[in-house]
């Protein structure tokens, strides 16, 4: 898991969870999740980014 710090809120990071898709590509928005692709060679490689916290 990989932490990203939100320049806009300190208090604010990403928790993210690397996972693999077999589709050759991914809807890359949602509400609450950010979605970060990238494609490889066989499959679509992403990153689900949960929006949390730090106190």
């Amino acid at each position: 898991m990989t932490y990203f710090t939100n320049k806009a809120r300190a208090s604010t990071a990403y928790k993210c969870i690397d996972a693999y898709i077999d589709k050759e590509r991914t809807l890359c928005r949602t509400v609450e999740t950010l979605f970060v692709c990238r494609q490889t060679k066989e499959r679509s490689y992403f990153s689900i980014c949960f929006r949390i916290t730090m106190e």
